[in-house]
């Protein structure tokens, strides 16, 4: 009786094994049907996403040079330079503004901070306006009314920002100096 309950056992398990097989084997097939029948489908969509986005980029690329004319003399790095002019100017703690009008100290003043928050936002603009990184650094001294920009960092009277930075950030500095001597 042992003999009979064990080969039945045995086909049962066999049994279940065989079904599971079977039913990888068909979900298997259904997916390399899917495969088969989209694939096509999803090759082309990728295909005509590439093509758009190479377009895309010639045309931001021609809207580049329509706003801001050839620049075969551009700095390479700007991107990194005006990245730590505006932390060195965030992490200063001051507060920037323009000069009064009238009277003594600074208009408006807000804190580096925030001042660099708004910044931010103009970068790429300032960027794709600037030809050298002395350039940029005069973009960045000036507001959009034409103003120049103030930093009262607490140690002395306000100067500008420009001055700021060049007496803070030593490749400013150099930027000064590589500017005399053109």
């Amino acid at each position: 009786m042992f003999k009979w309950t064990c080969l039945a056992a045995a086909l049962v398990v066999s049994g279940v094994m065989l079904w599971m097989v079977n039913d990888v084997r068909v979900h298997i097939r259904t997916s390399v049907d899917t495969v088969t029948r989209d694939l096509p489908m999803i090759l082309d969509k990728t295909r005509d996403s590439a093509e758009t986005m190479s377009m895309l980029s010639e045309d931001i690329k021609q809207l580049r040079e329509l706003v801001v004319g050839d620049q075969t003399s551009r700095d390479e790095n700007i991107v990194a330079y005006e990245t730590e002019i505006l932390k060195l100017i965030e992490n200063s703690g001051g507060k920037i503004g323009t000069k009064k009008l009238i009277g003594t100290g600074l208009s408006d003043p807000v804190p580096a901070r925030e001042w660099v928050a708004r910044e931010r936002k103009f970068a790429l603009w300032d960027q794709a306006r600037s030809s050298s990184k002395a350039d940029l650094l005069n973009r960045i001294g000036r507001s959009s009314m034409n103003r120049t920009w103030y930093i009262d960092s607490g140690e002395k009277s306000p100067t500008t920002l420009v001055d700021w930075v060049k007496a803070n950030h030593a490749p400013s500095r150099e930027l000064e100096n590589a500017e005399e001597t053109k």
